[in-house]
């Protein structure tokens, strides 16, 4: 673990921001097993920076197009703030040489161990440059390493259908059945009503500006209904 300041120099210029208060960054890499006291870890600016991530991720997904759903929006969100995702950008910054970890903690610590603490650094550094510069601030970093993962993390993500369609053969179902409801609204701007039936996992139903839309949020629905979404996050 290095500290000094010329070290930390070289890590605000790889996060994109410049401390005018750096001690709340060193506050940010004190990992509970090497606080001095208790209290006196990283894990209240994990808990901030993990809040001000996922406002402005979901903000980021908000502007990118008009295409998603609400369901589809949810998927990206969870792709970009999911731990793994968190510490590859931590590794980007070379964090873990930065982490003030204790002795066994850092000698001891498995991969999945590993990224878990990257991870919760990521956030209480986010939130350290929250506190430090306010949301324009917290803004610049999240979009600065966000946007390289937009199109990969996009392309990466399946779609609602074809991930209920997975499950189901899974779980040893046939293929869901969609149907349109009802359809109201002009010709130019139809709102569709689709129902999902996936036989003894149920049926869902959703609405969207095109039946396509309105497909994908069904199955969104029934994979939260089932449990099945929460599993593959």
């Amino acid at each position: 673990m290095v500290q000094a300041n010329e070290d930390l120099d070289a890590l605000q210029e790889r996060i994109g921001w410049r401390f005018k208060d750096v001690s709340l960054l060193r506050h940010a890499l004190i990992h509970r097993s090497a606080a001095p006291k208790v209290g006196q870890n990283n894990e209240r600016m994990e808990f901030l920076g993990d809040r001000v991530l996922g406002l402005l991720t979901a903000y980021t997904l908000y502007q990118v197009t008009d295409e998603f759903s609400e369901g589809e929006l949810a998927l990206r969100l969870n792709a970009f703030v999911k731990r793994s995702s968190c510490s590859r950008i931590a590794e980007t910054w070379n964090l873990w040489d930065y982490v003030n970890l204790g002795r066994s903690e850092r000698n001891s610590a498995s991969e999945r161990s590993r990224e878990n603490i990257l991870a919760d650094a990521f956030e209480a550094v986010l939130g350290a440059v929250f506190i430090d510069g306010g949301l324009d601030a917290a803004n610049a970093v999240v979009e600065e390493y966000y946007n390289r993962f937009l199109e990969t993390s996009d392309a990466n993500l399946i779609d609602p259908k074809t991930q209920l369609q997975e499950w189901l053969h899974k779980q040893g179902g046939s293929s869901p059945v969609y149907r349109e409801l009802k359809r109201r609204g002009s010709v130019h701007a139809p709102v569709f009503t689709v129902e999902v039936d996936a036989g003894d996992a149920g049926n869902a139903q959703a609405e969207g500006t095109s039946k396509r839309r309105a497909e994908r949020q069904a199955a969104h629905n029934l994979l939260l209904a089932v449990g099945a979404l929460q599993a593959q996050e």
